[in-house]
């Protein structure tokens, strides 16, 4: 499973293909938000659900909450704070869009998504869903989504 680790002091993404550390790529913000912008198009458009890409998620989301502490760190209030507050708002809404895409795939086809992710399991190949998305899976396939 792919890990990425996101440090905002040198601006870069490390994602690391093995668990070795042995192919590290280093992307720059602008590079996260690119493969986030892609995922999020590729699991709109395709027909069932794609594998998880939970660390661009966390990537962004920590991108996010840096830019919200600078701009809550800039007292004036002008042009270019409201400019940087509506890509901030953009970007939450392709996080969102992204992850509410791979939730009503779930609630749409729970018991195929539920079975190909057991056979994923049994084969011991990479799953596509998160843990939590699995739970979810589950507790709405027993009628308990709100578990």
């Amino acid at each position: 499973m792919n890990k990425m680790n996101f440090d905002l002091n040198d601006s870069e993404v490390n994602i690391n293909d093995t668990e070795d550390n042995e192919d590290e790529i280093d992307l720059t913000p602008a590079e996260v938000i690119e493969l986030m912008e892609e995922a999020w198009i590729n699991e709109k458009f395709a027909p069932e659900i794609l594998p998880h890409k939970s660390e661009l998620v966390e990537a962004l989301l920590g991108q996010i909450s840096h830019m919200e502490e600078n701009l809550r760190d800039v007292e004036s209030i002008d042009f270019k704070n409201s400019i940087h507050q509506l890509e901030v708002d953009r970007l939450r809404f392709l996080v969102s869009s992204y992850l509410r895409t791979r939730l009503e795939k779930i609630e749409t086809y729970v018991a195929h998504i539920l079975q190909q992710e057991e056979q994923r399991i049994e084969r011991g190949n990479e799953l596509y869903l998160t843990e939590q998305e699995l739970q979810f899976a589950k507790n709405f396939s027993e009628g308990r989504c709100y578990q």
